[in-house]
């Protein structure tokens, strides 16, 4: 069984968006389902939300974005920052889209050094939970993400992986 740390969530509904999206399957979750990747997606941060919705643009927290990488392209201005490393994020389950920048969270068997792990991984180290065994990994190409998955997860001082998606801000009921 997986142990999984998660972000905070909401659930957004979702449009149709174009079918030119790359998409990879990753590793199933623990509610037994896929996650897909959308390696064409588009993510800006539009902190003074200046960038409007449409059929192909949607919006996440403080981010837009969009399947089509030349959507946002044009709605960009000043204010909004694309983060070359995000990206969309689906569960195949739900159609939930969050999006990520490659983190993963890494629970670790106790007394193991995080690391080490990284090191002998080929991954960096971007922060240590040293109270609950567990440290945050950047994965530097997400198309490499469910090998680096499986070499974590194979790896006998490693008890889970978990990758950081942000679904947006949670929203008081």
């Amino acid at each position: 069984m997986k142990i999984f740390l998660t972000t905070l969530s909401i659930l957004f509904s979702t449009g149709v968006f174009g079918a030119n999206s790359t998409q990879t399957l990753l590793g199933a979750t623990e509610e037994g389902e896929t996650l897909t990747i959308f390696f064409d997606s588009v993510v800006v941060q539009d902190l003074n939300n200046e960038i409007g919705l449409s059929s192909s643009i949607k919006g996440l927290g403080m981010f837009k974005y969009s399947l089509d990488q030349n959507a946002l392209s044009i709605q960009r201005s000043q204010s909004a920052g694309q983060n070359s490393r995000m990206r969309v994020v689906e569960k195949s389950g739900t159609g939930k889209k969050g999006v990520t920048t490659g983190l993963l969270f890494v629970a670790l068997v106790e007394g193991e050094s995080g690391a080490e792990i990284a090191s002998d991984h080929s991954l960096a180290l971007m922060k240590k939970f040293e109270s609950i065994n567990t440290v945050l990994l950047q994965v530097e190409n997400l198309r490499d993400l469910d090998d680096v998955r499986d070499a974590l997860e194979s790896d006998p001082r490693v008890v889970s992986t978990e990758l950081d998606i942000y679904y947006g801000e949670a929203v008081l009921q």
